[in-house]
């Protein structure tokens, strides 16, 4: 996008203001030290994370973020005081398999202190969704967490359709961790062992299984069809072969794969900011091999190879997904939270 675009953006939408007067302009990545004030991290009170701590790590991930293709921030000010900013990037992942131009709302918020709250969320909003229109996007998508209930309505009323909600499930390790143990084996007949990237067919089988009567926002939403939807979760357990997470476990049987689990180590950015989560990534069980104790088991194993190297260990599941759900409670994860995403189609 060139500069007159970009200014045809920043000035889209601006005559009905009725609020104080606000400027809008892009954010320099240089300058998100003065962006302080907006910083979040996932889970931080569960992590207990400092405020310090919070704003270095939020500071790095809008950096990385804004460093991406097709990325952009765009800020509010009022009096040189910045009081909304919005970041929105592509999605070449999700592209190149839905076949049509997808982008996202990374992050979206209003300083809590002005007075209009609702007002500027909405304006920047609209920011978002004309650099969208603007890049020749074809679809916008922003998730929200439990609190950001002025952001639902906002959303909703500017035609984004609800497709999920997920819970974020913690587990936390104990102080005595190396006493811990968690309990649960295979049924007799089943193997187990580390996946390497030559199982992919096999994997893209049981995931065409476990996923295709599935109802996350991929199925939920009625553009991308089911076929595309599952080739989604396809794709997704490819890269994770492919070095997206740091290892896939795999339960066996007669020598068939008929369930995985894949998890991710803490990132060498948090690690940085002495934050030591792991992350379960994707579960996948053939549907034939429900009700066995599977997706238990290959937690329990993700979790006592994560034990040394995490405080904490997340994951974010379908509130409907009652079974993964009661695996997870069964080894002592608790919720924490909820994400909800939304999906805004450009061009209808």
């Amino acid at each position: 996008m060139n500069q007159a675009d970009l200014h045809t953006v920043l000035c889209l939408s601006d005559k009905d203001l009725t609020m104080q007067e606000v400027t809008f302009s892009i954010l320099d990545p240089e300058h998100l030290n003065q962006c302080g004030h907006f910083a979040s991290v996932p889970l931080s009170k569960i992590l207990k994370l400092s405020s310090s701590t919070i704003k270095t790590r939020w500071i790095q991930e809008m950096k990385a973020r804004l460093a991406e293709p097709e990325a952009i921030g765009i800020i509010a000010e009022v009096s040189s005081h910045i009081c909304g900013l919005v970041v929105v990037t592509s999605l070449p992942w999700d592209s190149a398999i839905i076949g049509k131009r997808m982008s996202s709302i990374r992050y979206l918020a209003v300083d809590a202190a002005f007075p209009q709250q609702r007002g500027l969320l909405a304006k920047l909003l609209e920011k978002a969704i004309d650099y969208a229109r603007c890049n020749s996007m074809d679809f916008l998508l922003c998730k929200t967490d439990a609190t950001e209930t002025d952001l639902d309505f906002a959303l909703i009323n500017r035609g984004f359709a609800q497709m999920d909600t997920l819970l974020h499930y913690v587990y936390k390790f104990g102080n005595h961790r190396n006493n811990q143990t968690f309990q649960s084996s295979l049924p007799e007949g089943f193997g187990y062992r580390l996946a390497v990237p030559s199982d992919f067919e096999n994997l893209a089988e049981v995931t065409r299984a476990s996923f295709s009567g599935y109802f996350g926002r991929f199925h939920t939403d009625p553009h991308i069809g089911h076929k595309k939807a599952t080739k989604i979760y396809e794709e997704w357990i490819r890269s994770c072969l492919n070095g997206w997470t740091d290892w896939t476990s795999l339960v066996t049987y007669e020598n068939q794969i008929v369930g995985y689990c894949s998890w991710k180590k803490p990132s060498s950015s948090d690690l940085q900011q002495s934050i030591r989560i792991g992350h379960c990534s994707i579960i996948g069980i053939h549907p034939d091999y429900f009700r066995r104790g599977l997706s238990t088991f290959l937690i329990s194993e993700g979790m006592r190879q994560l034990m040394s190297q995490a405080d904490y260990v997340a994951v974010l599941t379908h509130a409907n997904n009652l079974p993964a759900q009661g695996a997870f409670r069964k080894l002592g994860w608790n919720v924490s939270g909820k994400r909800k995403s939304y999906h805004k189609w450009l061009n209808e």
